[in-house]
């Protein structure tokens, strides 16, 4: 391993010094070719990718260029998929692989943590609060680790299911004027929703069916849908498996709580608190 980081660094050492010339995506074959574990894959290909992109006059678009497709680290279906996007949207509106509108100055790469298929890797970004995660697996086993999909946000911290949550909840309402007006309590999407616990979503399941239906939305605590929700203040208690999210929304004097637990490892929304 400490050979192949040694490699890796040479190589990335070697593009900064050519200054404006296009960076080939050499750092990322050293990665794919060592079998490297599945946070140094994901950081030899964001280091290749912000140093393809540069600043000033020597800026490259590398969605433009379709310049991922040279990446050794990227799955063949992940680069169709990209494909298939770029050329489906007449306008971007941000990076998919970076998760952001802009250019982050850095990036950390946390610790992969290995899931029943796969792995995961967080990576945060120089802009505050700004986190996203990288989708990894290995097409036969001792084979090289490819990134499979880019997921904003993450959801290894209380505060990162609520942000991930909500940014779903919130996207899945939006509605473009088309068909029928979207609604993830009246079409169930919530149920499908992997950050609810059985019981919170069997307790919405009887809020729904209950005569005279709802006033109110009880997972934004409102009537109207809000343009974000903000995590205001994240409180773990002592015991390490429970946790309150103060949100708070786009609109004024509006807050209430989400109270979460550590399931098998994983925080969970169990309950929505109004006040």
């Amino acid at each position: 391993m400490a050979k192949t980081l040694a490699a890796l660094i040479a190589s990335l050492m070697l593009i900064a010094a050519v200054g404006s010339e296009v960076p080939s995506p050499a750092g990322s074959r050293q990665a794919q070719e060592s079998a490297a574990a599945p946070e140094v894959v994901v950081e030899a290909f964001y280091t290749w990718y912000l140093d393809y992109i540069g600043s000033g006059e020597d800026f490259r678009n590398p969605m433009v260029d379709r310049a991922y497709r040279e990446s050794d680290l990227l799955s063949a279906d992940f680069i169709a998929e990209m494909d298939e996007y770029f050329e489906s949207v007449e306008f971007i509106p941000g990076d998919p692989f970076l998760c952001a509108q802009d250019v982050p100055q850095s990036f950390a790469v946390e610790e992969a943590r290995m899931l029943d298929e796969g792995a995961e890797v967080v990576v945060r970004t120089s802009f505050e609060g700004h986190a996203l995660t990288v989708l990894l697996n290995q097409e036969e086993e001792e084979a090289p680790w490819l990134i499979t999909d880019i997921r904003c946000g993450e959801i290894r911290t209380p505060e990162g299911v609520v942000k991930s949550f909500y940014t779903w909840y919130i996207g899945y309402n939006q509605w473009d004027g088309q068909g029928d007006k979207p609604h993830a309590l009246n079409d169930g999407a919530y149920r499908d929703n992997p950050l609810l616990t059985a019981d919170f979503v069997a307790e919405l399941d009887e809020l729904l069916e209950a005569p005279g239906g709802l006033l109110a939305d009880p997972i934004l605590c409102a009537q109207d849908i809000p343009w974000y929700v903000r995590v205001e203040e994240v409180q773990v208690a002592e015991s390490g498996e429970e946790a309150q999210a103060l949100l708070s929304s786009s609109f004024e004097r509006h807050s209430w709580a989400a109270e979460l637990v550590l399931l098998d490892g994983q925080w969970l929304i169990a309950e929505i608190a109004c006040r």
